[in-house]
């Protein structure tokens, strides 16, 4: 999972969440509550499951080789790839189990909220 996908969706539900916590209740309250759940199931499966969040870049350098005999120039193309890991794969199971206990959270504030 990139990098950038990860932080928005950990955005909106943290945010959907709190929304939730401010403001009355109301369809459109309780629509946010499940947008944030479904959000935080789904950081849980993917993050459970042993997906590595990272983000990956590659740079390309371009220069030029002479060749002795001939004289001639050839065109040469460097590519270097550089990966940056947020959550390694081997070590983010017990990040899934939070993200399962926010989703939780959630289904106790709708449920407390439809009983009342």
């Amino acid at each position: 999972m990139e990098t950038g996908v990860f932080l928005i969706t950990i955005i909106f539900s943290f945010g959907f969440m709190i929304w939730g916590f401010i403001r009355s209740a109301s369809l459109f309250t309780s629509i946010l509550r499940m947008v944030s759940l479904s959000l935080f199931m789904g950081l849980a499966i993917f993050i459970g499951s042993g997906v590595e969040v990272s983000a990956t870049s590659t740079e390309e350098t371009q220069y030029q080789e002479v060749n002795p005999v001939t004289g001639t120039v050839t065109n040469l193309v460097s590519t270097n790839t550089i990966k940056d890991v947020l959550i390694p794969a081997d070590n983010s199971t017990w990040l899934g189990w939070v993200f399962m206990g926010f989703g939780m959270l959630n289904v106790v504030f709708i449920v407390k909220e439809a009983l009342l």
